[in-house]
């Protein structure tokens, strides 16, 4: 009974301890799905930890009955059985969860397993972000695009990983946090581990080349106004006023032999410097 009543008393402990971190951990979701995890944990948690107290307020009735009755009846245990014998009747014994504190821990390293294996096969994509859980000790880098189009980092991790929705909810209440991107993942990157996740899907829905995005997000676009504001991409300044000028018609009123002696570097100058184009990495938009 003393064993299984500290392990009762460690199990409402840990319970209380997981909820008040759980309540932490909501300031840190990103997506009003991760806030729906984390509030069902909080409330299944809750749910538990009403139980146990009810359960220990039972036992703690229970152990004053017995040791009253441990005064008036002789008690005998058959050693190696799960059999009482108390007055000579012989009454099987209930066989109680394990709840030792080397139980938790066997729970805790399978948990641990099935995520970390899940984990180290989800697929590598263009735009990478690396996401750190703390108090497993465990990071890793994702198809951010997969986690977008999937809804959020727990719907991915249940959806395409093939994680139970017990085990995405227990770990999404684990401290973690985005260390690091690539590609257009690396745009959405936000401070103390933040990241933008509907940012990046207003990124992804551009439909433009990956260059061209970033040249176009590198101009200080939005990114919904770089597809139609996109000019073209042309090996220098110079070659791209003479395209404008030609494109324009306005060349149409110079006569050929004259046209030598047009400063072009002058103006694609007043172009740029006019602020009707802007440019980045050989890639012009008209501006904003």
């Amino acid at each position: 009974m003393t064993n299984t009543t500290d392990a009762l008393t460690a199990r409402i402990a840990a319970l209380k301890e997981t909820i008040a971190l759980c309540i932490g951990d909501l300031r840190y979701c990103n997506t009003s799905a991760q806030v729906r995890s984390v509030n069902a944990v909080i409330a299944a948690r809750k749910a538990e930890l009403a139980e146990l107290e009810e359960k220990a307020q039972a036992q703690d009735v229970k152990k004053d009955a017995d040791a009253h009755e441990a005064e008036q009846v002789s008690t005998c245990f058959s050693r190696g059985s799960d059999v009482l014998e108390t007055s000579g009747v012989r009454v099987a014994l209930p066989v109680c969860t394990d709840q030792s504190p080397e139980s938790h821990q066997a729970v805790e390293s399978e948990f641990i397993t099935r995520i970390v294996t899940a984990l180290d096969d989800a697929p590598m994509g263009t735009h990478g972000v690396y996401v750190h859980w703390f108090r497993i000790d465990y990071g890793c880098w994702l198809d951010a695009e997969e986690v977008a189009n999937a809804g959020g980092l727990a719907e991915y991790l249940e959806e395409s990983l093939g994680l139970s929705a017990a085990d995405v909810a227990e770990l999404m209440t684990r401290d973690w946090d985005c260390q690091d991107a690539e590609g257009l993942a690396l745009r959405c990157l936000g401070n103390y581990g933040g990241f933008d996740w509907l940012k990046l899907e207003e990124l992804l829905e551009v439909n433009v080349e990956p260059a061209v995005l970033a040249a176009g997000l590198a101009c200080g676009l939005e990114p919904d106004a770089i597809e139609d504001a996109y000019m073209g991409e042309w090996d220098s300044d110079e070659d791209m006023a003479f395209d404008q000028w030609e494109q324009g018609g306005m060349l149409e009123s110079i006569p050929e032999a004259a046209r030598g002696y047009i400063d072009w570097e002058l103006v694609a100058r007043d172009l740029l410097i006019a602020g009707s184009v802007t440019e980045a990495n050989g890639h012009y938009f008209h501006a904003a």
